[in-house]
């Protein structure tokens, strides 16, 4: 976790998310700017549960409705393809694949941390991986898990002064990645022989007592360098608590606040993403195809 991560750079993101977004750039070795892109069909689905309404019980005032608003699913086979893809920051300038007609830079997000101020883009992330190593942190967090980062900030357009702090505290940085990633392996390992009361209580002392100190560290290295650096880095710091990305999971409400830090939320929420992903294709080509045609014509309408 967070050794490679893809970062949601919409431009109504608010300087608190940017600050956090800063941070988790920051601490990873690799971190792409991101657009993302969710599921069409899945997203119909996801409106129609909000509103309380089960798509195969809909009366016929109801789909006619719908219809006529773009909400009602009518493609299954679409919702065997991912739910959430993501396009590296400039993709759009490249030159598409001559064999397949793909976009370059489209990416089905995997291994690499998703971080979104959208709920939904979240939820989408989890339902197309399902119970991993990753997402077992992020499913501790979703509940109340603390998962504290470093209480450093820096202006995110200040690429080449970041890069140069982040190899010049390459060692403190991965020192605090071993951390998160044995907390992630261990959870994930004790959440798939449903030990969920023991890994919350064990993943809470760790994060205590091994990834506390480690973030602590990365701040006081940070704050030694020269003011002049750290002026050109457009370094801040939190003046309202310490940033983790329990509060940010937590805050784009995964589960409902009057269940979260219960067993119940948890094994509700494995148990969601673990269904929804074994019921789930990849056909990543074809998807890949069909995504870049629908934004190049978006691209011919608005031009």
């Amino acid at each position: 976790m967070f050794y490679r991560a893809a970062l949601d750079i919409r431009e109504n993101n608010t300087s608190s998310n940017r600050s956090l977004l800063s941070c988790i750039r920051f601490v990873a070795d690799v971190a792409t700017p991101a657009v993302f892109y969710l599921n069409h069909e899945w997203t119909k689905l996801e409106a129609l549960d909000t509103l309380g309404l089960d798509s195969a019980r809909l009366t016929v005032s109801q789909k006619e409705f719908l219809g006529s608003h773009d909400l009602l699913p009518g493609d299954p086979k679409a919702l065997g393809m991912p739910t959430l893809v993501y396009l590296e920051n400039g993709s759009w300038e490249r030159p598409t694949d001559p064999k397949t007609g793909a976009m370059s830079g489209l990416v089905v997000p995997k291994r690499e941390f998703v971080f979104s101020t959208s709920e939904i883009v979240h939820k989408a992330y989890l339902r197309d991986n399902g119970l991993n190593a990753q997402t077992a942190i992020l499913c501790l967090a979703a509940v109340g898990l603390e998962v504290m980062l470093p209480n450093v900030a820096f202006n995110l357009v200040a690429d080449e002064e970041i890069e140069q702090i982040k190899e010049k505290f390459k060692e403190e940085r991965h020192a605090y990645l071993e951390v998160i990633a044995r907390l992630a392996q261990q959870a994930y390992d004790g959440l798939k022989n449903g030990e969920y009361t023991d890994v919350m209580r064990w993943a809470e002392s760790e994060t205590a007592f091994s990834l506390a100190p480690k973030a602590r560290l990365i701040e006081e290295r940070v704050s030694s360098l020269t003011a002049r650096q750290l002026r050109r880095a457009g370094y801040s710091f939190w003046k309202d608590g310490i940033p983790s990305i329990g509060a940010a999971y937590l805050g784009g409400g995964l589960v409902p606040a009057a269940v979260v830090g219960g067993q119940s939320a948890l094994k509700t929420l494995i148990d969601g993403i673990s269904a929804a992903r074994s019921e789930r294709l990849f056909p990543e080509i074809a998807y890949a195809m069909r995504i870049s045609k629908e934004l190049k014509e978006k691209e011919k309408k608005s031009s």
